[in-house]
């Protein structure tokens, strides 16, 4: 993942500064053809009202998906658990934890294998904000709207980001939690 340092980090797409109050995105380093115009995000920040907006997007999300997918599979410490068109869910066999990728998005959760149970009750319930703190330095909150669910996460240093899951995705997010609550048993 690419250096960030608050207040001097230029985001990769528009070139202003990132700040402690913006939400951001870090990429891997994935592979990118260097006249692809997606290899300004590889290895690097960006602002996510930049990202959401700009027109390459979708080709980034493809990349970073590929990557991310190969490279959980490659990857000896962790096991895929579930892949489809929007998740890959993996679990540590080094760590006690589980992280799922939202690949829509360019976004992570990172949970705890003791806090993992709770975190499935919680994301399916039916209650209309969800706040989760899996660790003492992040929180993550889920709220319900309009259109679907946002989701944020917040680090005790500042950092934040957030996206919002349309309701179609979302309940194909539930299913596979539903279906995976049993990971660490």
């Amino acid at each position: 993942m690419p250096l960030m340092i608050m207040g001097k980090t230029p985001c990769a797409i528009s070139g202003k500064i990132i700040s402690k109050e913006d939400k951001f995105l870090c990429f891997p380093q994935f592979l990118c053809d260097p006249l692809d115009p997606a290899i300004v995000c590889q290895d690097a920040c960006v602002l996510r009202d930049e990202f959401e907006k700009w027109e390459f997007r979708e080709n980034v999300i493809r990349r970073v998906k590929s990557f991310w997918s190969l490279d959980y599979r490659l990857r000896e410490a962790f096991t895929v658990v579930f892949e489809d068109e929007n998740y890959l869910l993996v679990k540590s066999k080094v760590e006690d934890k589980a992280e799922i990728l939202f690949f829509q998005h360019i976004f992570v959760i990172d949970v705890p294998k003791a806090k993992w149970r709770e975190f499935c009750k919680e994301v399916l319930s039916d209650s209309d904000v969800v706040r989760i703190s899996p660790y003492c330095n992040t929180t993550f909150i889920f709220t319900r709207e309009a259109e679907g669910v946002q989701i944020c996460v917040y680090t005790q240093q500042g950092n934040h980001d957030c996206v919002k899951v349309p309701y179609s995705e979302w309940s194909d997010f539930q299913a596979m939690l539903a279906a995976n609550e049993d990971l660490f048993d």
